[in-house]
């Protein structure tokens, strides 16, 4: 390998160690740091108080984990730490990245240097541990309709409509994680990915095949408010199988996987990997 190209690893590894978040004190920092911008948030944003006061407790409850634990650096390397959240609660990972065969080398990289780019586009994740986490409280469908000041039936159809994806199924009864926001009506239809690793059963008639493949993504189609593709794959594999569904056979499909415990719904979250 060409020295310049050796010494642009050695620099992307050098900036990636100074910007990562490596300690247990670079984790509980950087959680000082994002509860800061949540108290920002509940000033600017009071029409989403609760959700950012949830979220801050639970921060904090991560916090004082990390800190009264015995967690070791991480290893030398691309090792580093992650802070993450979603609907279901706030984690820590341990991931490891690894260069790609074939990276982006940049001319000039001392100068030319975006540290975001670069290591994101030149590198990949190759490992990952969960060591911390704190789950989000789980609200009957009355504890959240009194939450939110609607009706219990309104919540009801919130789930019946895709429109509250992270509510849990147990037997007969939901629950609705305590992060999880009231839908916005302004915002619309958003998109969806579900998975599973297991055969499916009773499966809704008309996607007898959903069998065939471990994963969907479900958009709204820009010119067509009313039509949906669904684009069935299998993880990992660019074949997909796309078919176009009116709202009723998008709901039918969307109460299925999301009351099914053999699911997953991929919550939209946040990641925090820097310092």
């Amino acid at each position: 390998m060409e020295k310049s190209k050796m010494s642009f690893e050695d620099y992307l590894l050098e900036r990636f160690q100074e910007y990562a978040l490596r300690s247990a004190d670079d984790i509980v920092n950087r959680i000082d740091k994002e509860r800061e911008r949540i108290k920002d948030k509940i000033e600017s944003e009071p029409d989403r108080r609760e959700y950012y006061e949830t979220l801050d407790h639970l921060l904090e409850t991560l916090s004082n984990q990390v800190e009264n634990s015995e967690l070791f650096d991480a290893p030398d390397g691309w090792w580093h730490y992650v802070i993450s959240y979603d609907y279901y609660g706030v984690y820590v990972f341990l991931n490891k990245q690894s260069l790609i065969e074939d990276y982006v080398y940049e001319d000039d990289f001392e100068n030319n240097y975006d540290i975001f780019h670069n290591i994101t586009y030149n590198t990949e994740l190759v490992d990952q541990y969960k060591l911390f986490t704190v789950p989000a409280r789980l609200l009957s469908p009355e504890e959240y309709a009194n939450k939110y000041g609607v009706k219990f039936d309104t919540i009801r159809k919130w789930i019946r409509r895709g429109k509250i994806r992270a509510a849990v199924k147990n037997g007969r009864n939901w629950s609705i994680p305590e992060l999880t926001e009231a839908p916005n009506h302004e915002r619309g239809y958003v998109a969806a990915t579900y998975r599973w690793d297991k055969q499916l059963y009773d499966v809704p008639e008309g996607f007898e095949f959903i069998n065939n493949y471990n994963k969907v993504e479900i958009n709204q189609l820009s010119n067509d408010k009313k039509t949906f593709s669904l684009d069935f794959s299998e993880v990992g594999s660019c074949n997909s199988y796309g078919i176009l569904k009116n709202a009723a056979e998008k709901e039918k499909l969307e109460i299925y996987m999301i009351s099914n415990p053999d699911v997953k719904y991929y919550a939209p979250g946040f990641i925090i990997e820097s310092k």
